[in-house]
């Protein structure tokens, strides 16, 4: 982690595109701005965090997007319909 010691009106560049500027300092808050391209997503820690989070509550686990797929397969494929993997013309397994 690089550190630095900005005052107020000072800033610093990163890659050349993005721009942090202190605007303020009250106590122990500290008001920045933030310029960059409107393709960079700037997101407060907590933010990003809880973000984070929620995906990963959202994300269904191997085993189950496994039975998932398996009960699309055999509502798109009933039983007796031929498979959408098996070639033209051939017989279903049985």
């Amino acid at each position: 982690m690089l550190v630095l010691t900005r005052r107020v009106d000072e800033g610093l560049n990163i890659g050349g595109e993005i721009s942090v500027r202190i605007l303020a300092i009250d106590g122990d808050r500290v008001k920045l701005g933030v310029v960059a391209p409107r393709t960079v997503s700037i997101l407060r820690d907590e933010l990003c965090q809880q973000v984070r989070n929620e995906n990963t509550a959202a994300a269904i686990p191997a085993a189950q997007r496994a039975a998932v797929a398996r009960s699309l397969k055999s509502l798109v494929y009933p039983a007796n319909e031929p498979d959408a993997s098996q070639p033209p013309g051939a017989l279903p397994a049985r």
